[in-house]
């Protein structure tokens, strides 16, 4: 082996290390970065409920809020599920189905941005929603936001 074949491995070896390292240093920032975001950003965040009597009450009328909301949807009361969803909320501010039924009623009364937020709220109370209900309703409410040319 000659000199420039010896030198031209030392150097690929090099790189190698280089590139490995490089690697190394890239997956210790990434798994540092998701640690941060499931600390602090709002999507990992999950609201604290001190008071337990609260939380038993809105347990025990989850049912008839739900049966109530599908009633007003299926006979096209949307606004009537507005108020209802609001009232719920008011009582029941952690309900994530009272967050996703607002804002389904608000994408049905073309309020894109409201029903964007409302469903943004439901997904941070309860991110097993996601791709079951809020992931589908968001996709549609952008799509039907972008193509609403009424003013």
């Amino acid at each position: 082996m000659n000199d420039f074949e010896a030198q031209l491995l030392r150097e690929i070896k090099k790189f190698r290390y280089t590139v490995i390292g490089i690697v190394l240093v890239v997956i210790v920032l990434s798994i540092a970065f998701v640690c941060y975001l499931q600390e602090h950003s709002s999507v990992f965040y999950r609201y604290e409920v001190t008071k337990k009597s609260e939380l038993s009450q809105c347990d025990d009328e989850s049912f008839d809020f739900n049966q109530k909301a599908k009633e007003l949807f299926e006979t096209g009361k949307h606004k009537e599920g507005i108020l209802l969803s609001e009232e719920r909320i008011e009582t029941c501010p952690f309900d994530a189905h009272a967050w996703f039924y607002k804002a389904r009623a608000l994408a049905m009364e073309k309020q894109w941005d409201d029903a964007l937020e409302s469903l943004g709220k439901a997904g941070v109370l309860n991110p097993d929603l996601y791709y079951m209900h809020i992931k589908p309703l968001s996709e549609l409410i952008i799509w039907s936001k972008g193509r609403d040319l009424s003013p």
